[in-house]
């Protein structure tokens, strides 16, 4: 028995193929849903948080800080505001720190991610 996965957005397809054509009976196509996430592509790295983008997501342009626990806020890039109603300015400041020095990056990733 040869099992070959094929990768759908947001399924998974697995098609058992028998080695025997004449054992094809039984066999089909299995879908197996996963659980809802958007693709959120991680800019950068810090030791408790990663910078995020959302696909697809609104204007205007702004990235996600997604804490080790879960906790999330929203930062601005035009103007470095924080949206968040569980996270402080305080919380968030090495990333902060980060991006501010690489906006044009998160304005590009934010862009291509989002046209």
């Amino acid at each position: 028995m040869v099992t070959r996965v094929q990768f759908v957005p947001r399924y998974i397809a697995v098609t058992k193929l028998p080695h025997s054509a004449s054992l094809y009976a039984g066999y089909g196509l299995f879908v197996q849903p996963l659980h809802y996430t958007s693709p959120m592509p991680t800019i950068h790295r810090l030791p408790n948080m990663t910078i995020r983008v959302n696909v697809p997501d609104h204007l205007p342009p702004h990235v996600h800080v997604v804490m080790g626990d879960r906790r999330d806020a929203s930062v601005d890039l035009a103007t470095l505001a924080v949206i968040s109603h569980t996270l402080r300015e305080s919380d968030i400041a090495d990333a902060l720190v980060w991006i501010d020095a690489h906006r044009a990056l998160a304005a590009r990733v934010f862009k291509e991610c989002n046209p």
